[in-house]
């Protein structure tokens, strides 16, 4: 903050100097006021990204999360199944690439978070989460069973803000027959 005061004020002694002998004219005075205000807009883009790299420095990634203390949210693969495609519920599948490619449920995101513990994994789903989810919808997760891939998930999810009671683990995850009857691969 003190850095864009500084940038403004030099900014405008320069526009003082300009106009009382050092360059006179309106297109100098333009230039001088532009390139200021391109500057602070390039320090305020710097200083955003710096506290959202901070941000997430201060999360830990990499471990067991599973057994947090969390009070963990079920569906139901029926009623999962049931909310395809309404814009009220988020699909979030959290097994594998290849496992995703082979059967999804329409219209969800994927994560991988097969090696559960894998802090890049982790880390790649906090990103998923804070860039492309909205922390105001309910996301029901999708797993190989309903366990660990999906509760990693959840606690990766609460450090970026999202609130556990609207998390919810599709039970029994892709071995719900509901579920996988419903799978695509489009």
């Amino acid at each position: 903050m003190k850095k864009q005061w500084r940038v403004l004020f030099l900014a405008a002694a320069a526009a003082v100097v300009m106009s009382t002998g050092c360059g006179n004219s309106a297109s100098t005075q333009t230039t001088a006021a532009t390139t200021a205000a391109e500057t602070t807009s390039a320090e305020t883009t710097a200083a955003e990204s710096k506290a959202e790299e901070s941000e997430a420095a201060e999360v830990t990634f990499g471990g067991n999360r599973t057994e947090e203390d969390i009070d963990w949210q079920y569906v139901d693969g029926k009623d999962a199944v049931a909310a395809i495609g309404s814009d009220d519920v988020q699909f979030l599948d959290v097994r594998d690439d290849d496992t995703y490619a082979k059967g999804h449920l329409k219209g969800s995101l994927q994560c991988g978070l097969k090696e559960f513990e894998d802090a890049d994994a982790q880390k790649a789903m906090y990103e998923l989460a804070q860039k492309t989810m909205d922390s105001s919808k309910p996301v029901y997760i999708l797993c190989y069973s309903g366990n660990k891939c999906a509760k990693t998930a959840i606690a990766v999810m609460k450090d970026a803000g999202f609130d556990t009671n609207k998390l919810f683990i599709i039970k029994d995850g892709a071995k719900d027959k509901d579920v996988a009857a419903a799978l695509v691969t489009e």
